[in-house]
């Protein structure tokens, strides 16, 4: 009923009811931060006022006297606490961190705050200065505040190191490394304790606040969310892969029991416990459930949903009870969304009490519609009473405690007389608003035989930027209006509320065979953008059609797609993406540390632990009993490796699923971590045929697909769903020997060719659909969104040569196959996701087969040896996509242009609040001019403050190394917002708020740039090591 309504309402927004409705009136399929629109087709209408945030915040807790939120930034990026003012909604400190895990709590007592810490960063932009306290990572911060202004200093560390018996954590490949990983913590009621669950020594530490001296207990595998009870004495810790809570005796230091708080790998994170009864309550988070707890018996009393009706996604990371137990609170990080229950006694502002029924005015009760009616409100207890939109990926919820003082009541009778009309909602995105285009910032330099061209670029997603939410506690007219607004919220714009009637798009239709495509890292501009029909920008172009002459065929043969974008922002969550629809929340937190490199194992795809509810597509068609054919992808549940976490049936899915795939030795289709060499043999992988001159035993992936097709056809036996990938497309940069970038981007591009060459040429063309993706964006930069990336759908029911502007994304590209193969949606995404109708017609006639188009470029070009560029890529990583995407970028385009070219932006999601401080620099480190974040500066530039870069003015480019919006003031060589003769003060406020500007220039500059200028922040990417 309640999505029915959604529907309604979203309909009735469409202007029409029971009609096909591809686009929103006027929409041209852009989205970005401005329109606070998302690559999913969620237009967001945040509750309350927002403050940017750092990197992807991932904890949060209010102050005991509600006057000031602490957020912790866990990405990619610089790791650290931000205050922000509940009463002006505004960040007021900034506390640098090595690394963060998200774990925050607050002394109830004391103004003391204690912050998990992790390992600092072992990439060179990012580490912190030398001497730095809790640098080495498994360490509690600890923090002391001023209650009335809120600023804070640092006080101490407090080690958690691993227990002695500990063993070292999953890893692919294995470790032999101990790491605890303090995560979610809980304070005593005195502040004498601390229990810290340790997320990868199965232990949780019970610590004392004052000696340091610290105790350990056995937990479940995984723990994550800490509480303790009101007694001071019993502590709860939650475990992930178990679904457990374990009940810890804090004087005795021992386990009491486990209670079964959820199903295997269930996923129990945050705890919180109720302050007026004997309750605590826990997020079940890939059950989308919140567990109910008895304290006093110590089980389980009941479970609450928190489940849309399209399937489970909304996933439950946070919990928080109102100040009065009345209500509870929980952060939906799936659904962008807070649900709040009624819990009993609990009543809203603005509601009035709930009255008895006279006993004499109904005898009986009276049927009414056929339903029972009494003379009082049906009771909701225990339901959800509504739901409130936030800013993308709620991580954090909180509610300013009773008696405090956000309206500013001087005395304690005011504060409690108007505690709950006063009373704040509180929580904290992971993401914000979205990205955007790539900005005018900092641009990379030639390579030279130094270091300081590395020593200036980054490899990171520092495009997460979240935000914080302030708000009143909604009344129940505000609550029931905040909850229309969810449901609109979560269902994109441009849904469908009808397929078309003669649509292809449908189960035991005329379409009978499904071949999914994923390749590696392209922005949408950086290969198409020279195709006029579309929305590109032709300036930043790297691979056209002289280098894809496949690519730009298919899209004047089939639709050109425009606006299709990435949900991804690096390969991790990209692969999840495209093979689960789905990334969990252990998944989302894990990859960023992983590849800060601060410690986090790689167990990706490989180990239980980080696999979505619901499993991956092949699981689904293994459900169903769909037909299916695995080419290379590895992150999907099917490597056998020895798993803590794996049960009997579990071994055997995944045996079933490696059964159906091409993985392994005796396989011929290399895995997607093999790009131009294979991961596990050691040949040279070509995506197209070996040339002429290949060495002996290169291997192809057309050619394997090839034969494994005639053997199909042959037999009868071409399965329904094929999903393969292609990957040399991330290519090699400019490493001395390997092949050039535009080299092995014309391989990739022939190979595609190939492949449809292949299946149009086969008896099976006029049923068949291929579908053709990117894995992410990271790698190019775009003038539309970052996520924006090259697709393309090919199929004789393909639209021929149309301009297809609608927003599509992953999710609409797997919900368009599902519905061809009548695979069942796996949850929430791509159950809601809109069809890719636009692009098909319902007849056959596009069915003229395809001819590949031979490469242009000799695709045994190499990279010469001795030049810059190859002595820059020497110094690179050499996993894949471990290499600095502003360093990838640069390379790329002096490869293809020549070493004098000026690149574009590199990027991309290089937009936000924070795109200031994206070269990597940490601006608290400016000042004082210490660690490694120094950056070799242009003659005559002193260390800059924290909106400020030092730069080098001249005739090409005027604004090298200062932000988005600023100019570079050759009379003090800083960069200044707007012109050179303002003050600091205004300058921040200048340059917060051109952040993201809609007036922006499509390049993403407030103004012109001289010729060859280019602007852009950084974004990276990691795979797994070796084993894909």
């Amino acid at each position: 009923m309640r999505r029915a309504i959604a529907a309604v309402l979203l309909t009735a927004a469409l202007g029409g009811v029971g009609v096909a409705v591809a686009q929103l009136a006027g929409d041209d399929g852009r989205i970005g931060p401005d329109r606070r629109l998302l690559g999913d087709g969620r237009l967001l209408t945040p509750y309350g006022t927002l403050a940017p945030l750092g990197n992807f915040p991932t904890g949060g807790r209010v102050t005991p006297n509600g006057r000031f939120l602490w957020t912790v930034s866990t990405g990619r990026g610089p790791n650290d606490v931000r205050i922000v003012s509940v009463r002006t909604g505004k960040v007021v400190q900034v506390l640098p961190l090595p690394g963060a895990s998200g774990g925050l709590a607050m002394d109830p007592v004391h103004p003391l705050v204690y912050v998990s810490g992790v390992h600092d960063s072992r990439h060179k932009l990012q580490q912190s200065p030398r001497g730095t306290p809790g640098i080495n990572g498994d360490v509690i911060h600890v923090f002391s505040y001023s209650a009335r202004y809120g600023v804070a200093k640092f006080e101490k560390v407090l080690a958690v190191p691993p227990p002695s018996d500990a063993s070292p954590p999953q890893s692919f490949p294995n470790t032999t490394t101990k790491v605890a990983w303090p995560d979610r913590l809980a304070v005593s009621p005195d502040g004498g304790r601390l229990l810290v669950p340790l997320n990868l020594a199965d232990a949780a530490a019970i610590v004392d606040t004052d000696s340091g001296k610290v105790r350990y207990v056995k937990t479940g595998n995984y723990p994550y969310g800490a509480a303790i009870l009101r007694d001071g004495k019993t502590g709860l810790v939650s475990n992930e892969t178990t679904g457990t809570v374990s009940v810890i005796d804090l004087d005795a230091a021992k386990k009491v029991k486990d209670i079964q708080v959820g199903a295997h790998l269930s996923h129990p994170e945050a705890i919180a416990v109720d302050p007026t009864a004997p309750r605590a309550y826990v997020a079940v988070t890939n059950s989308d459930q919140v567990a109910v707890l008895d304290t006093s018996a110590l089980r389980v009393e009941r479970t609450l949903s928190v489940e849309h009706p399209e399937g489970l996604g909304a996933a439950p990371v946070d919990v928080a009870v109102t100040p009065d137990g009345g209500h509870l609170l929980v952060a939906e990080e799936g659904a962008d969304e807070l649900a709040v229950f009624r819990l009993p006694g609990g009543r809203l502002p603005g509601e009035p009490r709930k009255r008895k029924p006279h006993k004499r005015k109904l005898k009986r009760p009276r049927i009414v519609g056929g339903a029972r009616m009494t003379a009082a409100r049906q009771d909701d207890t225990w339901h959800i009473v509504g739901r409130i939109p936030t800013a993308e990926m709620p991580m954090a919820v909180d509610v300013t405690p009773a008696a405090a003082n956000p309206c500013g009541m001087r005395t304690a009778a005011q504060r409690s007389r108007r505690a709950r009309r006063c009373m704040k909602l509180l929580y904290v995105s992971g993401k914000g608003l979205g990205t955007g285009p790539n900005p005018q910032g900092p641009q990379p330099t030639t390579p030279d035989d130094s270091d300081d061209f590395i020593n200036r670029t980054q490899y990171l997603p520092l495009i997460n930027d979240g935000q914080a939410g302030v708000a009143d506690f909604p009344t129940v007219k505000v609550l029931a209006a905040q909850t229309a607004t969810a449901e609109r919220q979560i269902v994109p714009t441009n849904a469908v509320a009808q397929p078309p009637a003669d649509t292809p798009l449908r189960a035991a239709g005329p379409i009978k065979h499904v071949f999914y495509i994923v390749r590696e890292n392209r922005t949408y501009d950086q290969v198409m953008g020279d195709d006029e029909r579309g929305d590109g920008d032709p300036k930043l172009t790297l691979f056209g059609d002289e280098v894809t002459p496949n690519a730009h065929a298919l899209a004047r043969r089939f639709p050109l797609l425009d606006h299709v974008y990435a949900n991804s922002e690096a390969s991790i969550d990209g692969h999840f993406w495209t093979a689960a629809a789905k990334v969990s929340d252990y998944v989302h937190k894990a990859w960023f540390q992983n590849y800060a490199a601060r410690g986090r194992p790689y167990d990706f795809g490989v180990y239980a632990v980080t696999w979505p509810a619901n499993g991956f597509l092949f699981d689904q068609a293994e459900r169903q009993g769909i037909s299916y054919f695995n080419y290379g992808e590895a992150v999907a549940g099917v490597v056998p490796l020895p798993d803590k976490d794996r049960t009997g049936a579990d071994t055997q899915q995944v045996t079933k699923k490696l059964a159906k795939s091409d993985l392994g030795l005796n396989g011929c289709y290399p895995n997607d971590s093999s790009i131009g060499t294979d991961s596990i043999t050691g040949q040279q992988v070509f995506d197209s045929s070996p040339p002429a001159g290949a060495p002996v035993g290169s291997e192809s992936r057309a050619d394997c697909f090839a034969r494994h097709l005639a053997e199909q056809v042959a037999t009868g036996s071409v399965p329904a769903f094929n999903y393969l990938v292609l990957t040399n497309d991330h290519t090699q940069t400019l490493s001395a020997g390997a092949r050039t970038p535009r080299a092995m981007v014309a391989d990739n591009d022939e190979g595609l060719g190939r492949i449809v060459d292949t299946i149009s040429k086969s008896p099976i063309w006029k049923e068949s659909a291929i579908f053709v993706i990117e894995d992410d964006s990271q790698d190019g930069a775009d003038h539309v969104d970052a996520h924006r990336i090259p697709a393309f759908v090919i199929s004789p029911f393909a639209k021929a040569g149309a301009v297809v502007h609608t927003r599509y994304d992953f999710l609409s590209v797997i919900r368009s196959m599902e519905l061809i193969v009548g695979m069942k949606p796996l949850g929430l995404f791509d159950a809601l996701a809109t069809p890719m109708y636009d692009a098909f017609q319902a007849e056959p006639s596009n069915d003229a087969p395809y001819d590949a188009i031979a490469a242009r470029v000799p695709l045994l070009e190499t990279n010469p040896k001795g030049t810059a560029g190859a002595r820059a890529a020497a110094r690179l990583p050499r996993c894949l996509d471990c290499i600095p995407q502003r360093e990838m970028d640069a390379l790329l385009w002096k490869s293809v242009h020549g070493q004098d070219a000026a690149p574009p932006p590199p990027g991309p999601d290089a937009a936000g609040e924070r795109a200031a401080d994206r070269d990597g620099h940490n601006p608290a480190s400016w000042e004082s001019g210490s660690g490694a974040t120094r950056s070799a500066r242009p003659t005559g530039c002193s260390a800059a403050a924290t909106r400020a870069r030092c730069c080098s003015p001249s005739s090409s480019c005027p604004t090298w190394s200062c932000s988005a919006g600023s100019v570079c003031c050759a009379s003090t060589s800083r960069c200044r917002p707007g012109s050179c003769g303002r003050s600091r003060r205004s300058r921040s406020a200048s340059s917060r708020s051109r952040t993201r500007s809609p007036s922006r220039s499509p390049s993403g500059s407030s103004g012109p740039r001289s010729p060859g200028c280019a602007a852009g922040a950084t974004r990276g990417r990691r795979s797994p090591p070796g084993g894909r």
